[in-house]
């Protein structure tokens, strides 16, 4: 997802990438893969940077920028995003509050939740679950909302075998394995 970011940035113009993440370290991180993948491009690839500091990259030939921020109440409000990527949705603080906030940002952009497994929450009076990511995830998968369900299962990770499963069942509640 790094790389879409990088994408949306390097190829399309007036962009502007919005990553929330947990923590800000982990929104730093997912910047820096980003600056990462942006150096080990071919070097006519490279379109030059202006700013990169913990939390952002300005691509200003392209008058594009990707923003990586920590979840607090608001994140994202005020911004006019091309992308917002949802990073470890489902253990975000604020992950209601959030949604809500960045839906009017990306009236005609796009929104990609990502997220590993974290229980459902349980159900709320409105039927709903507890965790907005599962319970976006669930009505996905039913056709019940816009979102488009894409479960990347452990086998595609090199070196993740059966026996590797195996030890995170043994480890792991079986809905988070």
């Amino acid at each position: 997802f790094a790389g879409i970011a990088l994408w949306y940035a390097l190829f399309r113009e007036n962009s502007n990438v919005v990553i929330l993440s947990r923590r800000d370290d982990e929104a730093k991180k997912f910047k820096d893969r980003c600056h990462y993948m942006w150096k080990n491009l071919p070097q006519f690839l490279q379109v030059r940077i202006e700013k990169n500091n913990d939390n952002i990259l300005t691509f200003p030939e392209m008058s594009s920028e990707i923003n990586a921020l920590p979840t607090t109440l608001g994140s994202g409000r005020s911004e006019t995003a091309t992308i917002v990527i949802m990073d470890e949705w489902a253990y975000q603080p604020n992950a209601k509050e959030n949604y809500a906030s960045v839906l009017p940002i990306v009236e005609h952009g796009k929104l990609i939740g990502l997220s590993t497994a974290n229980g459902t929450g349980g159900k709320l009076p409105d039927g709903s679950l507890g965790n907005l990511f599962a319970d976006l995830w669930q009505k996905a998968k039913r056709g019940d909302n816009s979102f488009l369900p894409i479960f990347i299962p452990w086998t595609v990770r090199p070196g993740r075998t059966q026996i590797w499963l195996d030890q995170q069942v043994k480890a792991l509640p079986s809905h988070m394995a």
